[in-house]
């Protein structure tokens, strides 16, 4: 693992992820969404750059700005 970055919540909200540790995602990929708790929006949060999941936010209610899913910055799904 060369670098890695944490994708940030745009969104204040209930973070529902979608990813698990260990999976590779691509640029687009879906990492979950971001909710309100009365269901008046649901936001999908992308990964913005490919990698391996290796870490994800536990917390379900999330502020905007809150580090919610580490990646390594990969280039290809490690074989």
């Amino acid at each position: 693992m060369s670098d890695s970055a944490w994708i940030r919540a745009k969104f204040s909200g209930l973070f529902h992820p979608t990813i698990q540790l260990g999976q590779f995602v691509n640029v687009g990929d879906n990492l979950g969404s971001l909710s309100d708790p009365f269901g008046y929006f649901e936001k999908k949060q992308k990964a913005t750059f490919a990698g391996h999941i290796i870490c994800v936010n536990q917390s379900s209610i999330v502020n905007q700005g809150d580090a919610i899913v580490h990646i390594t910055k990969n280039e290809a799904p490690i074989t």
